[in-house]
């Protein structure tokens, strides 16, 4: 199975094929719900807050990764290689339209994941030492304003056929759908409203999607 290659004070050495999100508002609003999740589910959480002010964001981050921490779970920040140094975070995840993984590598032992929409990106990803990729949106969602059109499963594990990394499938995934992404050759799913959509149910949706995942046997289709 691939795994990541994390720094030697990391928490886990595998990847965990359930990758949580947070919702871009408050980090008070949904942390209960969080913590449930993190204390219970085999999960990556990121950090992803794009609104807000900058003490809010870093304040965030603290919290987060600290909670992840404390349960041995890996934290990964959204696009701020700064803050994930800063607070001490497992990883950071790149945008296209952020700073190259390439130029990120140079100075950071991180975990670096990459956000993909075809083979040309994700090759060049792999190339420059991304440890996984994220693709989508895979389905249509509505938790990021402005996103492109849906990739949908195939094109999604044309992606993951082209590279030896896991690739984790964002956008619009529930437990219903996620089995046919697993089969198709995709390591593993990124959620945001499937579980905090829900809050009074946050950690039975973690856990169903932990189980779906589980079930399946990651078929790599890079071998």
């Amino acid at each position: 199975m691939t795994s990541f290659q994390p720094p030697a004070d990391s928490r886990q050495a595998a990847a965990p094929r359930l990758y949580v999100v947070t919702p871009d508002r408050g980090v008070d609003d949904f942390f209960e719900s969080l913590s449930t999740i993190v204390s219970t589910v085999d999960v990556i959480v990121q950090v992803r807050r794009k609104s807000g002010s900058e003490k809010d964001i870093v304040d965030a981050a603290h919290k987060i990764t600290k909670l992840c921490h404390e349960f041995s779970r890996l934290c990964i920040i959204n696009d701020r290689v700064d803050i994930a140094k800063a607070v001490g975070a497992d990883g950071v995840h790149l945008g296209q339209t952020d700073l190259a993984v390439q130029q990120v590598r140079e100075d950071f032992d991180g975990i670096i994941g990459s956000t993909c929409r075809n083979a040309t990106q994700a090759k060049i990803a792999v190339t420059s030492g991304a440890d996984y990729l994220g693709v989508g949106p895979t389905f249509q969602s509505s938790t990021k304003p402005g996103l492109p059109q849906p990739l949908g499963v195939d094109r999604v594990a044309q992606i993951a056929a082209g590279v030896d990394i896991p690739v984790y499938a964002i956008g619009g995934i529930t437990s219903d759908t996620a089995p046919s992404l697993i089969q198709h050759g995709v390591y593993g799913v990124a959620v945001v409203a499937a579980v905090f959509n829900q809050p009074d149910s946050a950690q039975q949706q973690a856990q169903r999607l932990s189980a779906v995942l589980s079930a399946e046997p990651y078929r790599s289709g890079a071998e």
